[in-house]
C-alpha cells in the first residue's frame, strides 16, 4: 500500500478482514471454478446473419410461442434442412 500524508491507499487485491468472513481459500473456491461450467457440447462458433423485418417478426413470434431461443430454432432448422437434403440425395442414388 502507498502512504500519502498519512492516508493509506488500500491494495484492492486484498479485501480488509471482516469478523466471521471466510476467504475464497477457506471456502475451497478457486478463480478457475467461478463461472458457467464447461459442458460436453460447447457451442463456441458464432455466426451473424441478416434477415428482413418480416422474417424477424415471424422468428420472434415463433420463439415466444414455443418458449425457445432463436439460436436453438436456427440449429433445429439447419439440422432438418440438412437431414432432408441428405435423405433426398440418398433416395436418388
Amino acid at each position: 500500500s502507498l502512504c500519502l500524508r498519512g492516508i493509506h491507499k488500500l491494495d484492492m487485491r486484498k479485501a480488509p478482514e471482516m469478523p466471521g468472513h471466510k476467504g475464497r481459500a477457506e471456502m475451497g473456491l478457486n478463480m478457475k471454478n467461478i463461472g458457467r461450467p464447461k459442458g460436453t457440447s460447447n457451442k463456441e462458433i458464432i455466426y451473424s446473419i441478416r434477415i428482413d423485418q418480416k422474417t424477424a417478426e415471424r422468428l420472434n413470434a415463433y420463439c415466444e410461442s414455443v418458449h425457445t431461443l432463436k439460436s436453438e430454432v436456427f440449429r433445429e432448422a439447419l439440422d432438418m434442412l440438412l437431414t432432408e437434403k441428405y435423405e433426398r440425395k440418398k433416395n436418388y442414388e
